[in-house]
């Protein structure tokens, strides 16, 4: 989260011995409270370079919108109500 232009939170873990993990790590035993950081005058990129972090962690197979950006088009041009 953003949290004005000097402060971001993110979720952290801790694990004890192992220490804080990573934002992204998920455990049920220990939770993932948010953990306010200072970031004077940079939030905004900061808070932009965890998110594309977090994304390039992601390996989905390609999506095929055609058919739901299709009808959707259609549905507004008829103005129909889905």
């Amino acid at each position: 989260m953003i949290l004005g232009n000097d402060h971001i939170a993110t979720p952290t873990v801790y694990m004890g011995a192992d220490g804080i993990q990573s934002p992204l790590f998920y455990d049920t035993k220990f939770g993932a409270p948010l953990c306010v950081e200072s970031a004077h005058a940079n939030a905004y990129g900061l808070a932009l370079v965890i998110l594309l972090q977090a994304l390039s962690w992601v390996d989905l197979m390609p999506i095929d919108w055609t058919v739901p950006l299709s009808t959707t088009f259609v549905d507004n041009l008829f103005d129909r109500k889905t």
